[in-house]
């Protein structure tokens, strides 16, 4: 194997470290596998810990102002101390939960524009922490979100591209401190609609509006195990939203 990255700095001894991922893809309250392979560099080291971690990145603008932010989904702790002689290498396998509001990246096999998720490794030695390096993670619908995007895109308001909202939507009870919110639009009609999805075990608690204001924003649950039911009632607003 021929490992990503070297940690060159103070402490480390010129160790490496590569994080390779069990699955291509992952959903929403699943689990996250993998296994960090740890190969020793000119002298033997001691490791206090191995951490593992998720991190969310989005593309944000306001007016002509573009910025990325990096918000937090996860951290554990994968290893306790560990003695990694010269030269020797190392494999710790670990299993991480995603949240389930953990974002999007991708619809039907494409990147969603403006969004990522990347796996963090770190390696703790005596008073220093190798810098972090994102292995990306592709994050896929569940049943529920599928049946919102595919909805949009039948009556014609593709999806254009997602953002991540520091804060909480009122009246929704949420377990991270941010939000996505998916931007979907026709340039043709001249209609623009934003829904944030806030998601839990059982259901994706679906919030729509335009974006100009225009006529009453919708608000309701489609069931992971079925559905059609909520995304029915979705789907009849977003024909009248795109009409109007």
């Amino acid at each position: 194997m021929e490992f990503k990255r070297l940690l060159a700095g103070l402490g480390f001894g010129g160790a490496a470290v590569q994080t390779v991922l069990r699955e291509g893809e992952v959903r929403p309250g699943g689990v996250l596998a993998g296994t960090v392979h740890v190969k020793g560099g000119e002298v033997d080291l001691h490791i206090d810990e191995v951490t593992v971690g998720l991190q969310a990145r989005a593309e944000m603008d306001k007016g002509e102002v573009e910025w990325d932010i990096e918000l937090q989904l996860k951290h554990e702790r994968v290893k306790d101390a560990l003695e990694l002689a010269e030269g020797a290498e190392v494999e710790v396998p670990f299993e991480l939960e995603l949240p389930w509001e953990t974002p999007l990246t991708r619809y039907r096999g494409k990147p969603i524009r403006g969004m990522g998720v990347g796996l963090y490794t770190q390696l703790h030695v005596s008073a220093a922490v190798d810098p972090e390096d994102l292995d990306p993670v592709s994050v896929a619908p569940l049943a529920s979100h599928t049946a919102v995007l595919d909805a949009a895109e039948a009556v014609g308001l593709p999806l254009r591209r997602a953002r991540l909202e520091r804060g909480t939507v009122p009246g929704v009870q949420q377990r991270l401190p941010f939000y996505q919110q998916l931007c979907f639009g026709s340039p043709e009609r001249g209609v623009d609609v934003d829904v944030v999805f806030v998601t839990d075990e059982r259901a994706c608690r679906v919030l729509a509006e335009r974006r100009d204001g225009h006529g009453s924003p919708w608000q309701g649950s489609v069931d992971h195990a079925d559905p059609a039911p909520g995304a029915a009632e979705l789907s009849t607003w977003l024909e009248s939203a795109a009409r109007s």
